[in-house]
């Protein structure tokens, strides 16, 4: 009997053990304002590296479970290694006065009938924690991502619902960038027949970077960094249904559009009571196209504001950039579809602000110092975005 009650103790004592290093984990990163990611993610990332050893061979248990248990370490200690590096000081007062609004609550597509997990004050300031397009699950050089994303829950996960009390159908959601702080590290994922170079990628291969002092270590090649957002968009019109977060449209979601930066605006149609805003997708950096498919993902924590304009919005996302330029930002089947609807909207947008001007004076000014861009080709809808050059029109409010 006492052999038996030994045992039975030497069991309630490692659960009781493997629930305190739990807890602790939990502690951890609620005192950390969440550093370290949440333990959704924790728990992708295990299954992701129990995935790894069964593409590698190795398909024991012990090895697996040894293997979950250093994906929980290596989630830590990243966390930790992103705080010191990527992060600089904020003053204590303001993080205070921000809500935070974590990664654990993501979705994969946007709809018009969404429960938001959080609600904004028009006004308030908040911290949104996201996770990125890989769901966090590539961490090093060569992990085989079509094998890992059979074991994440979707792509592009954006971060939210987050609904702002007040907005309306008809009215505009402006979310200010305050600041985008990348984690320590970004992912690549390059593969044939994929992106615009899919014809001259060969195989698969991933690419993992370390982000420090402001760059990305490309090779021996210090590469500044330029972290925006990839997708950000409002609930969808009814007409238009469910729009996966891999696709961008008049609700915004993946536009991939290099301005939307700290100290951008974004501009947002509302078209369900309380906007409900998610975004994702955070690049650390990306050029015009992102012709490969991805840019440098990273997981990464904004810094946001909302307001509402009430009762006037635009049919297409607008954003100001940091230099004060406005943009319209359109997507469609084909460049030429997207082309043609930025041009169309830019005008609209300047003849309703612009008074004592013709339309035919704007369609002059557009030809002369106005810019037809595209900002990516690579999504299920391209986009185009057109604007008139910073400093042109300093009186030029939304």
């Amino acid at each position: 009997m006492r052999a038996v009650r030994a045992v039975d103790g030497g069991v309630r004592g490692m659960i009781a053990l493997m629930q305190c290093a739990w807890l602790a984990l939990v502690m951890v990163r609620g005192a950390a304002l969440a550093t370290m990611p949440s333990l959704r993610c924790v728990r992708q990332q295990a299954r992701a590296d129990a995935a790894r050893a069964v593409h590698a061979g190795n398909g024991g248990v012990r090895g697996i479970i040894a293997l979950m248990l250093r994906a929980v370490s290596a989630v830590y200690y990243d966390a930790r290694r992103a705080g010191r590096h990527a992060r600089p000081p904020r003053d204590f007062d303001e993080v205070q006065q921000m809500q935070y609004i974590g990664d654990d609550r993501f979705i994969h597509e946007f709809g018009p009938d969404m429960a938001p997990v959080a609600t904004l004050r028009p006004g308030e300031r908040a911290t949104v924690r996201t996770v990125d397009c890989y769901c966090n699950v590539l961490r090093r050089d060569g992990d085989p991502w079509l094998e890992l994303r059979k074991h994440v829950p979707g792509p592009n996960p954006a971060t939210g619902p987050i609904a702002i009390e007040g907005a309306q159908p008809g009215d505009t959601l402006a979310v200010s960038i305050l600041d985008i702080r990348p984690d320590a590290q970004g992912a690549m994922n390059v593969r044939a027949g994929v992106g615009g170079l899919g014809d001259y990628v060969e195989g698969c291969e991933t690419r993992v970077f370390g982000i420090s002092d402001g760059a990305v270590d490309f090779g021996g090649r210090k590469l500044p960094i330029a972290p925006m957002i990839g997708v950000i968009g409002v609930a969808t019109a009814q007409v238009n249904g469910a729009i996966c977060t891999e696709t961008p449209h008049m609700h915004g979601g993946n536009m991939d559009d290099r301005h939307i930066t700290a100290g951008a605006t974004v501009y947002l149609p509302v078209s369900q009571p309380g906007a409900q805003l998610a975004l994702g997708d955070v690049h650390a950096l990306m050029g015009d196209g992102e012709v490969a498919i991805c840019g440098l993902e990273c997981a990464a924590e904004v810094d946001i504001c909302c307001e509402l304009i009430k009762g006037r919005a635009e049919q297409w996302p607008v954003v100001r950039d940091a230099a004060g330029c406005y943009r319209v930002n359109c997507s469609a089947d084909t460049l030429d579809e997207a082309a043609r609807l930025a041009r169309g909207a830019l005008l609209e947008f300047l003849e309703r602000r612009l008074d004592g001007m013709t339309r035919n004076h704007i369609a002059m000014l557009m030809s002369l110092v106005g810019d037809l861009e595209i900002a990516q080709i690579v999504d299920p809808l391209v986009t185009c975005r057109m604007g008139i050059r910073a400093g042109i029109l300093p009186e030029l409010k939304f």
